[in-house]
Parts: structure tokens; C-alpha cells; sequence
């Protein structure tokens, strides 16, 4: 009984101490969100991959790639070519663990990390932006072995990673998912981190997801119609509601 008694105080220790570490982290990235808001206002976002093509877009990727969903937009560049990022706005999770890159690396699941990383996503971040009065949420995958940018505010252009094809990827591209998170008030900032710390801003990686067909806050936008938009608009006739 003691024994029992003993293990379980110091399983309850255990989770109360991750439960401070969490919280830390929790209240620093909300102190850099809330920094966020005193940055100069942003209308618009500039294009993340300068020099690049899309080869694959929303919903589908081409006949040419064999079709299949594809809820994102993939640009591909050169090796190394620079990620900016296309708004002020706030790292909230970054990973950095896939060093081996063979440039084919199809099946990959590298670049899973628990509450920080999607599986087969390769080295990759999450981003929160405020653009025009408007909050978005950003994720980019298959990221150069440490090129990706910390946790913490940036700016507009700032290089946040670059190219490469790490993680479930074919060859050297950068995979981009943008979410709109809703009006983007102060205090929903708490809510934009939760949903932040989820796999795909609490959505699955489905059409169901898009805002054409959800309607509604959180859901993935085209980044086609925001990438190199000098004023950002949400037009709901495109959208639903």
C-alpha cells in the first residue's frame, strides 16, 4: 500500500511539474503575442518563396503528380532558397530533427514531435499573424536542418527556414498551409494558442476543412489569395459563411 501510494505521489509530481513547464511556455508566448499587437499594422502579406512556381494547389494535386487531395500549396525553388515570412506575426512551435535529406524521401514520417509537429511535415514551424484586422494561422513543412526559425515575434520578411525536402517529399519545395483563426480581438489570444498547439489548427487534413465549405473560424484559406496581396481581404461569396 505505501509502495502504491509513494509511486502515485510522484506520478502526481510529475504531471504538476509538466503542467508548470506548460504554463510557462504558455504565458511566454501569450507576453509575444499580446507584443504582436504593438507592431506596426499590417494590410497585407508578401510572397513567402520569391522566385518560385507552384507545383501543386488547393484542393487536388495535378494529373501530372496522379491527383489526390492536397489541402495546401506547395512552391517549389532551388535547395536553400529563402522562406520569408509574409506578415509580422509569432512563431509559436518550431521543429528541427530531420538532419538526413536524400532529396526522394517519399514515405518519410520525420518531423513529428508531440504538440509542435505534424508527421511526415519534415523540419517545420506554426506561425499566428494579425494582417488588417484579421487573424491568421500559418504552417510550412519540408524545411532546410537547421534553417528553421526559432519561437518568438517576427517581422515582415523575416527568413524563417529554407528549402529543402525533408519529411514526406519528393524533392526540394516548401509545403504551405494558411488558416483564417477569426477577427483577430486581443482577447481570443488565448484561443488562437490552443488551437495553435493542434494538429492543423484543430482541423484534419480534409476538404471539410476549407473555407469554402466550413465557412467558418478556424478553417484553411488558398494561399494563392493572400501570398503577395498588398491589402488582405476575407470576400465571403468566395468563402461561404
Amino acid at each position: 500500500y505505501e509502495r502504491i501510494v509513494a509511486e502515485t505521489y510522484d506520478q502526481i509530481q510529475a504531471l504538476l511539474e509538466e503542467e508548470a513547464q506548460h504554463q510557462m511556455v504558455l504565458s511566454s508566448i501569450v507576453y509575444e503575442l499580446d507584443e504582436l499587437y504593438k507592431m506596426e499594422y499590417q494590410y497585407g502579406m508578401i510572397s513567402m518563396v520569391p522566385g518560385s512556381s507552384i507545383s501543386a494547389g488547393i484542393p487536388s494535386y495535378p494529373a501530372s503528380f496522379g491527383g489526390g487531395m492536397h489541402i495546401g500549396i506547395d512552391y517549389a525553388a532551388g535547395y536553400g532558397t529563402s522562406i520569408l515570412a509574409p506578415a509580422n506575426g509569432v512563431i509559436i512551435s518550431s521543429v528541427n530533427v530531420c538532419e538526413n535529406d536524400t532529396g526522394y524521401n517519399l514515405g518519410s514520417r520525420c518531423g513529428y514531435v508531440e504538440g509542435k509537429g505534424m508527421a511526415a511535415g519534415g523540419n517545420q514551424l506554426r506561425m499566428i499573424m494579425s494582417v488588417n484586422g484579421i487573424m491568421f494561422g500559418l504552417i510550412a513543412f519540408h524545411m532546410q536542418y537547421n534553417s528553421v526559425h526559432e519561437e518568438g515575434v517576427v517581422t515582415q520578411g523575416t527568413v524563417i527556414g529554407r528549402v529543402d525536402s525533408s519529411g514526406n517529399s519528393t524533392g526540394a519545395h516548401c509545403h504551405i498551409e494558411l488558416f483564417y483563426l477569426g477577427k483577430g480581438e486581443p482577447e481570443d489570444i488565448p484561443t488562437y494558442l490552443d488551437k495553435g498547439y493542434t494538429v492543423g489548427f484543430n482541423l484534419g487534413y480534409n476538404t471539410s476543412s476549407l473555407c469554402y465549405n466550413r465557412g467558418s473560424a478556424p478553417c484553411r484559406l488558398d494561399g494563392r489569395d493572400y501570398f503577395g496581396v498588398s491589402e488582405v481581404k476575407l470576400v465571403w461569396k468566395n468563402y461561404g459563411r
